[in-house]
């Protein structure tokens, strides 16, 4: 970035830098992309991203920081960005400053007790024991046998959670529902949602596919809600789709609602924590147990469960999720899966989100406190072997979601 030579005309520049960067370019995948057709349904920390970024060139040890870690901080360090309206320099990483959460948010905090008073238990009976023993074994009836000729048989679809079990009411707080109005008055569940601050709710873009979609009026959020018909509902006043969605591709599936009224915080209803320290964005998670929530589908093909159903999934490398998808790789995602986007599953299948699951959050747990790493995106089936469910990096779009939220709040 080119600094602005007297201070008036700095907030012109600061203006320009964040429009500038206000569309994500997926980095290209080399390889030619086979025909197919995809089903969406989610973002990832693979091993290959760089907290270095506009500091390749300084010295080893540096990274690009907000200037408030930066303890020491002059003009004359080298700036590599903004973030809101906030500089960014190149800093020497073993001095930077520790990474404190806002006083005013607790975000990502599991309530203690459920709203009866009675502690949270984590327990499963044997009835919760066979119903997930039966809703594996459909899945797996309903593999195929060998893995799809290139360019063919790619069913993607919304995702629901496969393989999951029921979690403990209200224990998620900022697990949202997404309804769509289908006649008069009447809502009904279309897609998975988290509550990131008291006025915004996070989902993905492809849940606004067509035109009379993208009007506020046809939707409305749920919140403090365990059934899939429960809770309390908010309308929406403004819908920011990411401006790199084309609704053709898989990339940049991310979109923000502003909700028409504010969210009183409760111990259940309260926000997820966002990926913020620029150390935290760029953390190699591959391995990481991570945790995906939602009402959809149990099975492929199958019907939306009544309750919010978990289940825990390894974060998968990019590489192999590149390897899985290359042989059905489609008009839907030709550059391949990008950095921008994040993989998890078991490579033997059997939990997976699914069908009607899109927009949900995939979080994992860090120093007590939860954090959305994806957004629930596409898949190949529903916990189908050797294909992991794809994610939208939530760390890639932090900067967006700032600039979104700091105009809208």
């Amino acid at each position: 970035m080119t600094e602005c030579p007297v201070l008036r005309l700095l907030l012109i520049c600061l203006m320009g830098h964040l429009i500038g960067n206000s569309v994500v370019i997926a980095d290209e995948v080399s390889y030619a992309a086979k025909v197919a057709p995809l089903r969406r349904r989610s973002v990832t920390f693979p091993g290959g991203s760089s907290n270095r970024d506009g500091c390749e060139d300084s010295p080893k040890g540096t990274v690009c920081v907000v200037s408030s870690r930066c303890p020491g901080f002059n003009r004359n360090m080298k700036r590599c960005g903004w973030s809101n309206l906030e500089p960014k320099v190149c800093c020497e990483e073993k001095k930077l400053a520790p990474v404190s959460l806002p006083q005013n948010l607790n975000c990502g905090i599991r309530p203690k007790r459920n709203p009866s008073g009675a502690l949270r238990k984590k327990r499963e009976t044997a009835q919760d024991r066979l119903w997930r023993a039966l809703q594996l074994s459909k899945s797996i009836e309903s593999l195929p046998l060998n893995a799809p000729e290139p360019g063919l048989g790619l069913r993607v679809s919304k995702p629901s959670v496969v393989g999951g079990q029921e979690v403990e009411p209200l224990s998620y707080p900022w697990m949202a529902a997404l309804d769509k109005k289908t006649y008069g008055t009447n809502f009904r569940f279309h897609c998975g949602a988290s509550l990131i601050s008291g006025r915004h709710i996070l989902t993905a873009a492809h849940c606004f596919l067509k035109g009379e979609e993208k009007s506020p009026t046809n939707f409305t959020v749920r919140l403090r809600a365990h059934l899939k018909t429960g809770g309390t509902r908010y309308n929406v006043r403004k819908i920011e789709i990411h401006p790199g969605y084309n609704g053709r591709e898989n990339y940049n599936d991310i979109a923000i609602l502003i909700l028409s009224r504010e969210v009183s915080i409760t111990d259940y209803v309260s926000p997820i924590c966002l990926p913020q320290a620029e150390t935290s964005r760029v953390r190699n998670l591959t391995g990481t147990t991570a945790h995906v929530l939602g009402w959809g589908h149990t099975s492929y093909g199958g019907v939306d469960s009544q309750v919010l159903l978990e289940a825990s999934l390894p974060v998968v490398d990019t590489a192999q999720c590149n390897a899985a998808y290359k042989n059905v790789a489609s008009r839907s995602f030709p550059r391949g899966i990008t950095n921008y986007l994040l993989c998890a599953g078991y490579n033997e299948g059997g939990k997976d989100a699914c069908q009607n699951d899109s927009g949900g959050p995939l979080q994992v747990l860090t120093n007590n406190r939860w954090f959305q790493i994806g957004i629930v995106s596409f898949g190949y089936g529903c916990a189908e072997p050797g294909f992991p469910g794809v994610y939208t990096r939530v760390s890639r779009y932090v900067p967006w979601i700032e600039e979104v939220m700091s105009k809208t709040s």
